[in-house]
C-alpha cells in the first residue's frame, strides 16, 4: 500500500531541526532556531520551516518561514566546520 505521506524522492532541506539561523527578510537579522521542517509547502514548492525567533527587546515567538529567507547563523557555521575537522 502506498502511503500518501511517504515520498521516496523527497530531498532533505538545507536546515535540520535544532539548527540556528538568521532571518534575512521581515525580521532582518533576528536569530532563530529550526523547530520543524514542513517540506515543500510554500509558493512555487518552497521549503517551509517553523522557527522560534528571538529579537532584542521582544518576547520569543514561533512563526513559519521559507528556506530562502534564512541563512545559517555565523555561530552555527563555525561549529559545524569544527565538528567536521574533528571527525577527519
Amino acid at each position: 500500500m502506498n502511503s500518501p505521506v511517504y515520498n521516496p524522492r523527497r530531498k532533505p532541506g538545507r536546515f535540520r531541526i535544532g539548527d540556528r539561523v538568521r532571518i534575512t527578510r521581515g525580521f532582518t537579522g533576528a536569530e532563530a532556531v529550526i523547530l520543524e521542517d514542513h517540506g515543500n509547502l510554500g509558493p512555487l514548492k518552497q521549503r517551509v520551516y517553523t522557527v522560534r525567533v528571538k529579537m532584542d527587546g521582544m518576547e520569543e515567538f514561533i512563526i513559519d518561514y521559507p528556506e530562502d529567507e534564512m541563512v545559517p547563523s555565523p555561530n552555527e557555521e563555525s561549529g559545524s566546520d569544527a565538528a567536521a575537522k574533528t571527525r577527519d
